[in-house]
């Protein structure tokens, strides 16, 4: 036993799930993500069906070896003998670590503590791990966790575990630590609290667990496994940004699930039928845009554009409105689509007319949300409904109780995923052989000034976030599963029984100037857009519901009464 014992505080850190995520939720999900590295490496195979079994079988022997225990090399030597597949050990260890690689984030919170406490003690890292403690030296020092004179064991490595309390008595040995002056941090209840206590140690327990709407996805009975990786995704990108922890959960849990797989089943869809210039609507489709730039890697053959345009400017065909859709390429391009997130149809059979009568081909149009065609709208000659040519509705309006249509479903969609740095467009200028947009003055509705442009930025960094994240852990051709799966049925049920705590960051949105979600008691007068998120944020949900039921009977009532 070392006997130079010393009196410096010292402050241990389980490494996965304290300092680091994954993205991909779970290291079970870290061998499906692997899998399919391993699919794509398989191309001297020409049997398809071969090589999904392979791939499954990969899977499941990999779980089985990694509850066996030792490290990478005793796991592959293990699983090679049972599973014939064309690759050496050493390439199947180099392809877990970089998936592995790709799919750890830190956990910001626990990096602040950290660095809080450097300078009052030793910082040293400690995990029950089957990887190697250099993989876990590089990748805690890529994101500034690890210092010079921190110190990292790993229990393979070591051949001692927390759950036993032999790493811990190594650690001591090693470092010289008495156990009265360590703190331990970790997630695990007994290897990180139970097991430290006994000894004398100070133990902290940090849960970092999944919330909302990503613990019902995990907990539904849908067998479909990259739920589980949907969820890992959103909880990342909760734990590694530390900026408006409101607005990073709503658009963790609500608005990324629902936008980044739209987006790209538009360019999936668009691919498939050899568009090769897709222009997304400004303001409005800007969230859009920018996923689609940051996945547009994975369509070589598709140009992406921004394209200033308004109903104004469609509707009443502004001077140099056409030179402009000519000096973007609308006119002279075929294969053209545009995106936008919501549409009566009015604005797409307005669009299309012009482009015909000025010589163009029709182009195709992508929405979000299809509102129904409003009776007003007249079709001349020149255009049908045929010429819109559009993925189906992602939003089924049809499932949403009345109460739900009136009370902003709608508006949802118009506002939430339409953070710009622009102003609307109100005409167009030439300038030389330029023709430029002209914008107008800031909408009053819009997100209160200065602060969207910073929420605006914030949006950008966590959509990337999700589309990288859905790229990296090969989700990206799972986006209808995910859409019918996970995404609409949630935006259902929040819609109808919104949970209270993602009303806060809609708390500061104005519509019309009136608050979209704003505290709404029973006996005053309604201030809110969206009444039932009014109702939930001003009460508890067990007391909202009562009193949201007997204010639509109410609300009925009273019109029935009016009618006679």
């Amino acid at each position: 036993m070392n006997r130079n014992i010393n009196n410096t505080l010292v402050y241990s850190f389980d490494v996965f799930d304290t300092c680091l995520c994954r993205i991909c939720g779970s290291s079970i999900n870290v061998f499906e993500v692997m899998s399919k590295v391993i699919a794509k490496k398989l191309k001297t195979i020409n049997n398809q069906q071969n090589v999904k079994h392979l791939c499954q079988l990969f899977v499941s022997l990999r779980e089985e070896e990694n509850y066996k225990g030792g490290g990478l090399d005793d796991i592959y030597n293990r699983l090679l003998e049972r599973l014939k597949i064309p690759f050496t050990k050493e390439e199947l260890i180099d392809t877990e670590l970089s998936v592995e690689n790709n799919m750890l984030v830190p956990i910001r919170e626990t990096a602040n503590l950290i660095e809080s406490l450097r300078c009052k003690g030793r910082i040293v890292f400690i995990s029950d791990i089957y990887l190697p403690s250099l993989f876990l030296k590089n990748t805690l020092k890529k994101f500034g966790l690890f210092k010079e004179g921190d110190a990292i064991y790993a229990s393979e490595e070591c051949k001692a575990w927390k759950s036993d309390g032999s790493l811990f008595d190594l650690v001591s040995e090693k470092e010289g630590i008495a156990f009265r002056n360590w703190h331990h941090y970790g997630d695990h209840y007994y290897s990180d609290y139970l097991i430290p206590r006994k000894k004398g140690i100070k133990p902290h327990l940090l849960s970092y667990g999944y919330i909302g709407y990503e613990s019902q996805w995990l907990q539904g009975s849908l067998s479909w496994p990259y739920k589980s990786i949907v969820a890992g995704i959103s909880r990342a990108m909760r734990l590694s940004f530390c900026n408006d922890k409101e607005q990073c959960k709503f658009v963790a849990d609500l608005s990324a699930p629902l936008l980044v797989p739209w987006v790209l089943k538009v360019l999936s869809d668009a691919s498939n039928k050899g568009i090769s210039n897709i222009f997304f609507c400004a303001r409005d489709a800007h969230s859009a845009f920018h996923v689609a730039k940051t996945a547009s890697a994975l369509f070589p053959k598709i140009k992406i554009h921004y394209l200033f345009v308004s109903r104004q400017s469609i509707y009443n065909q502004t001077k140099n409105f056409l030179d402009y859709l000519e000096s973007v390429g609308m006119l002279s391009e075929n294969n053209v689509a545009v995106v936008d997130l919501v549409s009566t149809g009015k604005s797409s059979i307005v669009f299309n007319d012009i482009i015909r009568h000025n010589g163009g081909k029709p182009v195709t149009f992508y929405y979000l949300y299809r509102c129904n065609i409003s009776s007003e709208i007249h079709i001349n000659n020149a255009s049908s409904l045929n010429d819109i040519v559009e993925i189906e509705s992602l939003y089924a309006l049809c499932k949403v109780p009345n109460w739900a249509r009136y009370s902003g479903v709608r508006i949802f969609f118009e506002i939430l995923f339409t953070l710009n740095y622009h102003k609307k467009t109100i005409g167009y200028q030439k300038r030389g052989c330029q023709v430029l947009p002209i914008l107008g003055e800031d909408d009053t509705d819009s997100w209160s000034m200065p602060s969207v442009r910073e929420k605006k930025s914030y949006n950008d960094k966590l959509l990337t976030f999700f589309t990288e994240a859905l790229i990296k852990t090969e989700s990206v051709d799972y986006y209808n599963e995910i859409l019918q799966n996970l995404s609409l049925p949630t935006w259902e049920s929040f819609i109808e029984f919104p949970k209270r705590e993602y009303l806060d960051y809609l708390h500061e949105l104005k519509i019309n100037g009136k608050h979209f979600v704003d505290v709404n008691l029973p006996f005053r007068k309604t201030k809110s857009e969206w009444i039932r998120g009014g109702h939930v944020f001003s009460l508890p949900r067990r007391f909202a519901d009562k009193w949201f039921n007997y204010y639509i009977w109410l609300k009925r009532n009273v019109s029935r009464r009016r009618s006679f």
